[in-house]
């Protein structure tokens, strides 16, 4: 169950992702931003995304191993 809830919220995290780069991409083709600034926020939106996932897994680990104890 642990693992199926933390895939889970990963997938929304990079769902999440997906919508914030296209914005940021869209932004870029609409001349509203300098390609400069789209890679910049795509590299933060990226950044955001894998210390996002790493926490998840972390507190999944956590959990695992708590159960295990018992």
């Amino acid at each position: 169950i642990i693992n199926e809830t933390s895939e889970k919220f990963k997938v929304s995290i990079r769902n999440i992702r997906r919508k914030y780069i296209d914005l940021v991409k869209n932004s870029e083709k609409d001349k509203t931003i300098s390609i400069d600034e789209s890679k910049k926020n795509q590299e933060d939106i990226q950044k955001s995304t894998d210390n996002s996932i790493l926490e998840i897994e972390s507190l999944a680990k956590q959990k695992e191993n708590e159960i295990l104890k018992v």
